[in-house]
């Protein structure tokens, strides 16, 4: 996509609290960066520090000045070595119409990631998962049976699945990034088109614990002729106490026995416990009288 010859700046930008918090300089730079000729609608384009200079009319220290309390904010990204600066918010202020403009700015990150250095490189993808999140976000006003949605789709799913591959962490962790706050509608979307998203946020989150885990007991060395006598005074006792159940068993069997046998030599009246009373008792004065 050709540079811009005009700009969309949202009238909600005064109001923004990161730049309410620059200085003048600070904020006709930023306004600059939205302006120049040699941006374009990527939001990231090479911005040389002299030509920045002369069109927010500042001196070299002064633009430097300003761009690094911009980074500071987190209202650029800057890489000095390639001078190249990124407008962080560019998709979210004014997010892309229609599939036609969404297929043009795919084609424009494709060629810049393969092109950019290392810093560079990051900044695109950053700005890549920034685009993506925007355009489903914006598509939410469209009508459900809208034929845009098939084409968002069929173009996005393709270029997420190819930057993963090439990128891996690095572009989900930026994705996931955009994704937070904008919605379930929009979370759920990007999840259908990109499932690794939503299959890295679920292992993120910890499984709750219902009870404590159970642990082991700590280790203790113990002797082994010790263990081994222990082992045998126990033994020793088990069949001190086995012999003596043994012998009150015997002892209560017996006990029952003789009983027994009493009650029924006196019931057979053969044994020396006759049943009735004894002779002494019927002679005795106390029987006679009864008579």
């Amino acid at each position: 996509m050709s540079s811009r010859t005009f700009a969309q700046i949202n009238c909600s930008l005064l109001g923004s609290k990161k730049l309410r918090q620059c200085n003048h300089q600070e904020k006709w730079a930023y306004l600059c960066a939205h302006l120049s000729p040699l941006s374009n609608f990527r939001g990231q384009f090479s911005y040389p520090l002299p030509l920045w200079a002369r069109d927010a009319d500042l001196t070299l220290d002064e633009i430097e000045e300003c761009t690094n309390r911009l980074q500071e904010l987190g209202l650029i990204e800057f890489a000095p070595d390639e001078e190249v600066v990124r407008i962080i918010g560019f998709h979210r202020q004014r997010p892309p119409k229609n599939a036609s403009i969404m297929a043009s700015l795919v084609s424009d990150f494709v060629g810049d990631l393969l092109e950019g250095g290392s810093d560079v490189g990051a900044m695109s993808l950053r700005g890549a998962a920034e685009m993506v999140v925007a355009s489903v976000q914006g598509a939410q006003s469209w009508k459900p049976d809208s034929q845009e949605w098939s084409k968002l789709r069929d173009l996005f799913k393709p270029f997420m699945n190819r930057l993963w591959q090439e990128h891996g962490d690095a572009f989900v962790a930026a994705l996931k990034a955009e994704t937070q706050g904008n919605g379930k509608a929009v979370e759920k979307e990007i999840g259908s088109l990109f499932p690794i998203l939503l299959e890295t946020q679920r292992s993120a989150i910890p499984a709750p614990c219902q009870h404590n885990a159970p642990t082991m007991a700590a280790y203790k060395d113990v002797d082994v002729d010790e263990t081994r006598l222990r082992r045998d005074l126990d033994k020793d006792g088990d069949e001190e106490k086995d012999g003596a159940n043994f012998r009150r068993e015997t002892l209560s069997a017996e006990s029952r026995t003789e009983t027994g046998d009493l009650l029924r030599m006196g019931a057979s009246g053969n044994g020396s416990i006759p049943l009735g009373p004894r002779e002494e008792t019927k002679r005795s004065a106390l029987a006679n009288g009864g008579r």
